[in-house]
């Protein structure tokens, strides 16, 4: 009797190694995509937290919570994020108009990064409190 040879099924151990290596290039630009994405969060979401700082400054400095005529400087720590807050309040050429510049300034992953929110403000028009 004669034996039929049938053809071996499965995998050689090149194709094996072939495709783990192609996985493990995969998985690597994987992670490195989402360690660039969580990174940008972090960034974005500083960014937001710091815009959300001008803006209560600023409404500050409009409530008459501040004068107008010098340089305030404080920190502000919260819980994920210290901001360094600068206000700059500058006489314009028309009287009691002030140019005001809030600049927040905070560390990230080793990078300093700020933002600057300016207004006009009369002096006239402040809430007197």
């Amino acid at each position: 009797m004669r034996r039929i040879r049938r053809p071996h099924r499965g995998f050689t151990l090149v194709e094996v190694l072939a495709s783990m290596v192609i996985m493990g290039v995969a998985f690597g630009v994987l992670a490195q995509g989402l360690a660039s994405a969580a990174r940008a969060s972090s960034v974005s979401q500083a960014y937001t937290r710091a815009m959300a700082v001008a803006a209560g400054k600023m409404a500050e400095v409009e409530a008459g919570g501040y004068a107008l005529t010098q340089n305030i400087t404080e920190r502000v720590e919260e819980d994920l994020y210290d901001f360094d807050v600068v206000i700059t309040p500058m006489q314009t050429t028309h009287k009691g108009l002030f140019e005001v510049t809030v600049e927040v300034k905070w560390l990230l992953h080793g990078n300093e990064h700020k933002t600057l929110l300016t207004r006009y403000i009369h002096e006239a028009l402040r809430k007197k409190t």
